[in-house]
């Protein structure tokens, strides 16, 4: 069916669908996802931020572990000749197909803007209306990665039903915070055990399927990425909410500054480091695991703490007159 499915797809294909197809896939990817998580933690609500980057994180950790172990060709590999991807969208899909990582990305960051991101005096229209545009975006992101010929149906509603459960036990999970019915200590305990358990299973599973699947290398480099940004947010999330205590109201100007300085410096931790961590770490995985890392630690407690110093010496600057 899965087959059946992307070739009839396939007949639908044309040039300007192929480019729109492209564009609104990146509804689903962290390029997006990431700086909404990041303006909503700087400027518009923390602990929604932080139930989007715990829904986005954990379900990816998540998703890179099952790629691991299901080691899924995409639809191109495992049909050959037969299934056909649009060619400007195969350099980005990386790794293995089952389950997709753009559905994933939509599935963690949509339904979790719709649950918690408006007002709890909204009407049942607003939430409804609301809750439609999450599905709508939802379903779109899955389209285009069956359009593009880059995941089978089946990766993507496996996807999908996944992610949606973790969005689900990080709104419980954070509901309980909230209540002191779970104490920081064990959130922190459990993300870093978590984080280092997709990395030490990617990396155990690589090295055992070496010689058959020699593609896993690749597989484990995500692997270390999802461990290194969930490991990053983790200890962020405790040190901002243990030391700086960040507040997000601010001028329109200051808000505008944090993004655009926080944005900034986090594509230099994100792009501008890579050949510097390169060059001192040979390993590429603990590299890069190390670069999400560090950019999850800027976006929770970096800029937060960088801000807050910034205000407490503008307050002891004495005023002329």
């Amino acid at each position: 069916m899965d087959q059946e499915i992307l070739l009839f797809f396939e007949t639908l294909r044309s040039a300007p669908l192929d480019t729109w197809m492209g564009i609104l896939t990146w509804l689903g990817s962290e390029q997006v996802a990431v700086p909404v998580v990041c303006v909503i933690l700087w400027c518009v609500d923390k602990t929604l931020g932080y139930r989007l980057g715990t829904a986005l994180f954990f379900s990816q950790g998540l998703n890179q572990t099952l790629k691991v172990v299901c080691a899924v060709p995409r639809p191109w590999v495992r049909w050959p000749g037969v299934v056909q991807p649009v060619a400007s969208a195969v350099p980005a899909a990386t790794g293995y197909s089952f389950p997709s990582g753009h559905t994933s990305t939509a599935a963690a960051l949509y339904p979790t803007l719709a649950m918690r991101g408006g007002p709890a005096t909204s009407g049942k229209r607003v939430r409804v209306a609301t809750a439609a545009l999450a599905g709508l975006a939802l379903l779109v992101v899955g389209i285009t990665r069956v359009y593009l010929g880059v995941h089978t149906p089946t990766d993507v509603w496996s996807s999908a039903l996944i992610t949606l459960a973790v969005v689900v036990v990080a709104n419980v999970l954070f509901d309980r915070i909230g209540q002191g019915r779970v104490s920081d200590r064990a959130v922190l305990a459990g993300g870093l055990v978590f984080s280092a358990l997709v990395i030490a299973f990617a990396t155990a599973v690589s090295l055992l399927r070496s010689d058959t699947h020699p593609e896993m290398a690749e597989q484990a480099l995500d692997a270390f990425k999802a461990g290194g940004a969930m490991a990053g947010f983790t200890l962020g999330w405790a040190a901002e909410k243990r030391w700086i205590r960040a507040e997000v109201k601010a001028p329109p100007m200051i808000q505008l500054l944090k993004i655009v300085c926080g944005i900034g410096v986090l594509l230099v931790l994100k792009e501008g480091i890579k050949p510097v961590l390169e060059l001192l770490i040979p390993y590429a995985p603990v590299a890069d695991g190390l670069r999400y890392a560090l950019v999850a630690l800027w976006a929770t407690c970096g800029l937060p703490a960088a801000v807050r110093w910034i205000r407490l010496r503008l307050r002891r600057v004495p005023r002329s007159g």
